[in-house]
């Protein structure tokens, strides 16, 4: 990440705690500027899970087709913006653009699995108090034109497993208040409560960002035994802040 530097006149620095990095190019603003105008930071996420090979493309080889679309893992998810940011203020550097105050591109690592060992060590970090952030754009939405909608909220994830135990015995046998029964009294009481948020953006009340969207990650029961056992399932509220 430090090839497509904006020019001489960029730098880049690396946080590194003691697993992750995040990466900050910082672009200083100009001499006049006071050291205590706070700076604006433009940060973006690295990471992509794991993901099957379809038998399309591989899904990390960028893949070029005839139409110019490029099929990747998060080429949608945001994982462009970082050049997008870098591509912007080379273009605005060349046409003698200076800002106001100092602008910081971060690109930060492991937002899958919840910015602990990335962002969150990095903004308590002393080298984040010495960018004096104080605007923050964080990423969006991918448009396939040339405009780009503005947020204004956000959405927190609140996950949980559900473990649904019942009577267990041989898989030929039918018990009551089994498992898997157990396991879809929840599921469908989840489902219910999906539907009433959806209808909520079909009839025009509320838009899609303003309601808690669910979504099944896994759902899985038994061992690899004739036995009835368990179940588990897991699911994602992201809600609306």
């Amino acid at each position: 990440m430090r090839k497509p530097r904006l020019s001489a006149s960029s730098n880049t620095s690396v946080f590194k705690p003691p697993t992750r990095t995040p990466t900050t190019p910082g672009r200083p603003g100009p001499a006049q500027i006071p050291p205590s105008l706070p700076s604006s930071s433009i940060p973006t996420w690295t990471p992509s899970p794991p993901t099957p090979c379809t038998g399309f493309n591989p899904p990390f080889s960028a893949y070029r087709v005839s139409d110019g679309r490029i099929f990747a893992r998060g080429a949608q998810d945001d994982k462009s913006i970082a050049i997008q940011y870098l591509e912007a203020l080379r273009n605005l550097k060349g046409r003698g653009f200076s800002p106001l105050r100092s602008i910081h591109v971060s690109l930060v690592p492991d937002e899958e699995i919840g910015g602990a060992d990335g962002n969150e060590k990095f903004v308590a970090s002393q080298e984040f108090r010495m960018l004096n952030v104080g605007f923050v754009l964080d990423e969006g939405q991918a448009s396939p034109t040339d405009e780009f909608r503005v947020f204004y909220a956000d959405r927190l994830p609140w996950s949980l497993i559900v473990n649904a135990v019942g009577a267990p015995g041989h898989g030929s046998k039918m018990y009551d208040g089994s498992a898997a029964e157990n396991l879809m009294e929840c599921v469908e009481a989840i489902v219910r409560f999906r539907d009433s948020q959806f209808d909520l953006v079909k009839a025009g009340i509320r838009a899609g960002s303003e309601v808690i969207s669910v979504n099944p990650v896994y759902l899985k029961a038994g061992t690899p035994t004739p036995t009835v056992s368990l179940g588990a399932c897991a699911y994602q509220f992201p809600i609306h802040e």
